[in-house]
C-alpha cells in the first residue's frame, strides 16, 4: 500500500468502526465515497491530505496487504456492505476476479422496480432484456417472464465480461 499510518492514524480510525450486530462487519462511520465506501483521511508530505478508502486502512491495520494489481474485496454476510472494514470480510483478487465477484453477486440484487437484474417491465405485460455492455445499453429480445429476461441478460452479461478463450 502506498501509505503509512501512525499510531495517531489508527486510533482515529478506530474511532470511526461501529459493529453491526446482525452481520457482524464493522462498519466505517466517517465520510464516505459515492458508492458508500467509507473515506479515511490521511497526511501527505507537505501538509496536504489525501482520502483513502477506509477499507484498504483496516486491512494495513491488520497487517495485511494488497498486492499490486489487486483489489480488495468484501464478502460480508447477508451481502455486501461498502462501509465494512472487518478484515474477516475482506479478500484480494485480480480486477478479473473482482468482476466476475460483482457479476456473480449482481443475480441476486433487484432494480428499484423489484425485478432482478436485467429484466424490464414492459407496457404490454412482458419482459424486455437489456444490460449494460462495455459503453451502451443493449437489449436482448421480449419475453413472457422476468426470469427469461433476466436469465438471458445475466448470460450476455457475463459472456462480454469474461469471454470463452477457446470460442474464436
Amino acid at each position: 500500500m502506498d501509505f503509512e499510518l501512525t499510531e495517531r492514524d489508527i486510533a482515529r480510525f478506530r474511532s470511526k468502526l461501529r459493529r453491526a450486530s446482525v452481520t457482524g462487519c464493522l462498519v466505517f462511520n466517517g465520510a464516505k465515497f459515492p458508492k458508500g465506501h467509507g473515506a479515511f483521511r490521511l497526511p501527505k508530505k507537505g501538509g496536504k491530505q489525501r482520502l483513502v478508502r477506509a477499507h484498504h486502512v483496516a486491512l494495513a491495520v491488520a497487517g495485511r496487504s494488497i498486492p499490486a494489481g489487486h483489489d480488495a474485496m468484501h464478502n460480508c454476510p447477508g451481502g455486501d456492505n461498502p462501509a465494512c472494514c472487518e478484515p474477516a470480510h475482506l479478500t484480494t483478487g485480480i480486477p478479473k476476479e473482482h468482476g466476475r465477484d460483482r457479476s456473480i453477486k449482481a443475480q441476486r440484487r433487484k432494480s428499484r422496480s423489484g425485478l432482478p437484474f436485467g429484466a424490464v417491465r414492459q407496457r404490454n405485460g412482458r419482459y424486455g432484456s437489456q444490460a449494460w455492455l462495455g459503453d451502451r445499453t443493449v437489449c436482448f429480445g421480449t419475453y413472457d417472464t422476468w426470469a427469461e429476461a433476466s436469465a438471458l441478460a445475466l448470460f450476455h452479461k457475463n459472456s462480454y465480461l469474461f469471454p470463452d478463450p477457446e470460442v474464436n
